[in-house]
């Protein structure tokens, strides 16, 4: 089995976002979860499968995380910053 393709964009900063709201809305996604990097940038991130995976099928999930990631900042900081 391969690695998992990995997608993700950051969403707010540390400041903006409570661990305990970010542990709520984790529980609630249905895809990608909530992370914090090492810059204290809050990011929104997805895996999905590279095995077997066609070009048509990369789109869905990179659609996803700019789509809601977009929403998700906007709620968040206020702002399309990122």
């Amino acid at each position: 089995m391969s690695a998992p393709g990995r997608i993700w964009r950051a969403v707010c900063r540390e400041e903006q976002l409570n661990a305990r709201d970010a542990l709520r809305r984790n529980n609630k996604l249905k895809i990608g979860d909530l992370a914090m990097i090492e810059d204290s940038t809050i990011i929104f991130r997805h895996s999905f499968p590279l095995e077997n995976l066609d070009a048509n099928e990369f789109e869905e999930p990179l659609m996803t995380a700019a789509l809601f990631g977009d929403r998700l900042e906007r709620e968040l900081a206020g702002a399309d910053k990122y």
